[in-house]
């Protein structure tokens, strides 16, 4: 099992999942890396759980793709591409309708959207 191993004046060896889901090991200048590993070892239970849970957690990136589900004022819509569609990207209160462009074309969806709805309100 992969991990990073930070020693420091400590008397306490611990255990840490970063967001990223990699182990980080806080453990004693002394210990030695055999303790250490029967140390991680015995919480390989622990680390799997956790490194699963936060893997769930990442958000997924989008791919533009039809049918596909995007976040607006708390609702889910799905996503039609229509290439015969003369906008870019629209939405009609149920559904977002696109021709081309994907990521670009929804950014600035979402920045137009924000400056029309939230902006107003601060």
């Amino acid at each position: 099992m992969n991990y990073q191993l930070i020693r420091s004046k400590r008397k306490t060896l611990s255990l840490q999942i970063n967001s990223n889901a990699e182990l980080i090991v806080r453990a004693p200048n002394r210990l030695s890396v055999k303790k250490i590993e029967q140390f991680i070892d015995e919480k390989s239970n622990w680390i799997e759980k956790k490194s699963t849970s936060i893997d769930a957690k990442k958000p997924q990136k989008h791919g533009y793709i039809e049918g596909e589900k995007f976040l607006y004022l708390g609702g889910e819509y799905p996503l039609n591409i229509d290439i015969t569609y003369a906008k870019g990207l629209s939405f009609d209160g149920q559904i977002f309708s696109l021709n081309t462009g994907g990521k670009q074309e929804f950014l600035a969806w979402y920045k137009t959207a924000f400056k029309n709805v939230a902006l107003p309100r601060l």
